[in-house]
């Protein structure tokens, strides 16, 4: 079970991220409601994590600031929306649009904990 302070990375989701927890929700459902977002607009965990929203969601501070999405999931995200396959140059573009944040949100199943 990881717990606040702990040293985690990330496996799947996001780009590969190494971090401290520095908050967990009880559930993805309460990580939903305080964020005012939706299941469904975080399909790529619902794929790789099914249960994922009666699990906790961990907030992961970064060691270094970076995109908090990959190309990965934003090409899949398009694949869904478009049901066509986008070109490299729309999934650069878009990524060039994804800012770098100081911390961001995983399903607890995705992160493994990890010591220096």
């Amino acid at each position: 079970m990881i717990e606040l302070g702990d040293r985690v990375v990330s496996k799947q989701t996001g780009n590969i991220a190494f971090g401290t927890v520095i908050a967990i929700f009880a559930t993805g459902d309460d990580y939903c409601m305080i964020t005012s977002g939706h299941p469904d607009e975080i399909p790529h965990w619902t794929e790789l994590y099914p249960m994922w929203i009666d699990e906790p969601v961990i907030i992961l501070k970064f060691d270094t600031p970076q995109k908090g999405t990959s190309k990965e999931e934003i090409r899949a995200s398009m694949l869904r929306e478009m049901e066509m396959s986008p070109s490299e140059e729309l999934i650069a573009y878009e990524y060039s649009r994804v800012p770098v944040v100081p911390c961001s949100a995983y399903p607890e199943a995705d992160l493994e904990l990890w010591s220096d």
